[in-house]
């Protein structure tokens, strides 16, 4: 049993789709952010010799989801194991 009949049901189904096409873009695009992230920090932390580094670039991009947790805690990381190299 429809729950919106008549006339409220297009413009619902069109807002709806328009919904979910920006939804699906918006994470398509902050994955590829991730991904981005992922290999340039990888790379950039091999770079500079440290142990670990692309488990720990692959590790800042997942959390770079959460943008200032995600950088805090990659920071926090690369200078702690930096320390102890």
């Amino acid at each position: 049993m429809p729950i919106f009949r008549g006339t409220l049901s297009t413009p619902i189904r069109r807002l709806a789709g328009e919904i979910d096409q920006t939804l699906t873009g918006f994470i398509h695009g902050q994955a590829l952010v991730c991904l981005i992230l992922a290999v340039y920090y990888g790379t950039a932390l091999s770079l500079v010799s440290l142990e670990s580094a692309l488990a720990l670039g692959l590790l800042i991009g997942v959390l770079a989801i959460v943008p200032v947790a995600g950088v805090a805690t990659g920071f926090a990381l690369s200078v702690g194991l930096a320390a102890l190299q």
